[in-house]
C-alpha cells in the first residue's frame, strides 16, 4: 500500500503518520505542489491513500478505476473541481 500526503505541512504528516499507524506496511510519499509527480513509482501499487493533498483530478479519476484508491482531503477548491467534473462527466 501507498500513502501519498502533503509533506509540507502538519495536516499532511499527521495524516501520513497516522496512515502508517495504522497499516504499518504503507510505504509514504510525500510531495508538495511544486514538486514532480512520480507517476511510474504511484501505479506500482494495487491500494493508495491520498491524505491532504490532490493528484490531477483527472489521473485520480483514471487511477479510481484500477485501484483501490482512498483520497482524503479539506482543501475546497479541489473538492468542487472533483465534484464539477462528476456532475458534468467531463473527465478522461
Amino acid at each position: 500500500m501507498l500513502c501519498i500526503y502533503h509533506v509540507a505541512d502538519h495536516d499532511g504528516k499527521g495524516s501520513g503518520a497516522i496512515v502508517k499507524r495504522v497499516y504499518p506496511e504503507t510505504e509514504l510519499l510525500g510531495l508538495n505542489h511544486d514538486m514532480e509527480i512520480p507517476y511510474a513509482e504511484i501505479e506500482k501499487h494495487d491500494k493508495i491513500i491520498v491524505c491532504d493533498y490532490a493528484l490531477p483530478i483527472d489521473y485520480m479519476l483514471e487511477l479510481n478505476k484500477t485501484k483501490d484508491l482512498t483520497w482524503i482531503d479539506h482543501h475546497a477548491s479541489v473538492i468542487k473541481e472533483y465534484d464539477e467534473k462528476m456532475a458534468t462527466g467531463k473527465y478522461e
